[in-house]
């Protein structure tokens, strides 16, 4: 019997040495694996031979190893296998669009809109790549004059939360680090939150300094007026919103020095897309979208105002074949819409203050209220008169 200095271990079948011995046939076990629990810090390990063993200095006995009892939890946890782990999406991004609101579309013609947005689901991803040149080279400017305006320095409130903006819109590739770019940052523009109607909030960067010594871009913008009549036209429509439009556009490398910005706690980091406000923002979406959407603008079928996109036809059948080509457009351009703001073939809605309705379009009742009341002051009363002759009622 052979003593250990040991608390509380298992054994594991071993051989002394792998000597042999006739008695034992050589290769007899000493000790067999067991529980063994000690005494005053020691154990007791028997001889299971039936002769004596000698122990010589450095002989392996037996091999001894730490046992605990699990606690319950634990125990549970473990005698339950793991689950595997799904990689297959439970819902497309394209479920979000509002697919005929208003039950006026035969079910056949809905089973395609809905096979058509899951083929171009990706355009309708929150996560997007920007616009790749496509329709050909393109990039949103700052046509900077020859004198740099001076420096503004300090970031506002809520220092938290923009710093959460900055990281979110990184990891969208809108801001890069200057020297993973190789840019010398010349001037930064303030930046600040402001609060989304629908709650959360939104990024703003005030580029009003850097816009007062920039070159205007000169480009010819749609006129409200002719859009709405075309709008007006249509018997069926679809609504929609670039997503992020202006972060979709990037930017020339010779305008990303003039487009810094100072993060909370994480330091500098420059534009590389388009923004809201930027110069030559607006200008460099009216281009992108007149290259995207070109033929289908020209034909009648395609409607926009800024970031928002209208779409129309006098069948379902024909909205669905415009409807296709656009998506077709924006993913061969890597452009993503907003699903949430995607409404398809509703009965009416509202645009820049105008409520369409199947064919129709007519001021807002807040509109003609507000003109319906009698001017107060005498030279009010030419533009009033002037617009009770061009009548405030329908456009068809």
């Amino acid at each position: 019997m052979y003593m250990a200095k040991t608390r509380q271990v298992v054994g594991e079948q071993a051989e002394a040495d792998g000597e042999s011995d006739e008695s034992t046939g050589g290769h007899s076990p000493v000790a067999c694996p067991n529980l063994a629990t000690g005494v005053s810090g020691k154990i007791r390990v028997p001889n299971l031979t039936n002769v004596p063993q000698l122990v010589q200095k450095s002989h392996q006995l037996c091999r001894v190893r730490a046992t605990y009892v699990p606690p319950i939890s634990d125990a549970t946890v473990l005698a339950d296998p793991p689950r595997p782990v799904s990689t297959t999406r439970s819902s497309l991004s394209s479920d979000l669009v509002a697919l005929n609101p208003d039950n006026i579309m035969p079910s056949d013609v809905k089973d395609k809109f809905r096979a058509l947005h899951r083929e171009f689901d990706e355009v309708f991803d929150t996560q997007f790549k920007g616009y790749n040149g496509a329709v050909g080279p393109f990039q949103a400017k700052v046509n900077m004059g020859p004198v740099q305006p001076p420096q503004r320095r300090g970031v506002r409130g809520q220092l938290q939360e923009l710093q959460a903006q900055f990281d979110m819109l990184e990891g969208m590739s809108v801001f890069k680090k200057p020297e993973d770019v190789d840019v010398s940052v010349e001037y930064v523009n303030p930046s600040f939150l402001i609060k989304k109607p629908g709650g959360g909030f939104r990024l703003v960067t005030a580029f009003a300094d850097v816009g007062r010594y920039s070159k205007p871009q000169p480009f010819l913008m749609p006129d409200v007026d002719s859009t709405l009549r075309l709008i007006a036209q249509w018997k069926y429509i679809i609504a929609t919103d670039l997503t992020k439009a202006f972060y979709q556009i990037p930017l020339s490398r010779d305008s990303w020095k003039y487009c810094g910005v100072v993060t909370p706690f994480k330091g500098v980091r420059v534009y590389v897309r388009s923004a809201m406000g930027m110069p030559g923002s607006e200008t460099a979406l009216e281009e992108l979208t007149c290259r995207v959407f070109g033929e289908l603008l020209e034909q009648g079928h395609v409607a926009k105002v800024a970031d928002d996109l209208y779409c129309g036809a006098n069948t379902l059948e024909d909205l669905l074949a415009v409807w296709r080509r656009v998506l077709s457009a924006l993913q061969r351009c890597g452009l993503n819409l907003s699903a949430t703001k995607t409404t398809i073939a509703p009965v009416q809605t509202s645009i820049l203050g105008w409520v369409w309705r199947q064919g129709t379009i007519q001021a807002s009742p807040h509109r003609v209220s507000a003109l319906w009341r009698a001017p107060s002051k005498d030279r009010d009363w030419t533009a009033f008169i002037h617009w009770r002759i061009q009548g405030a009622g329908s456009c068809t």
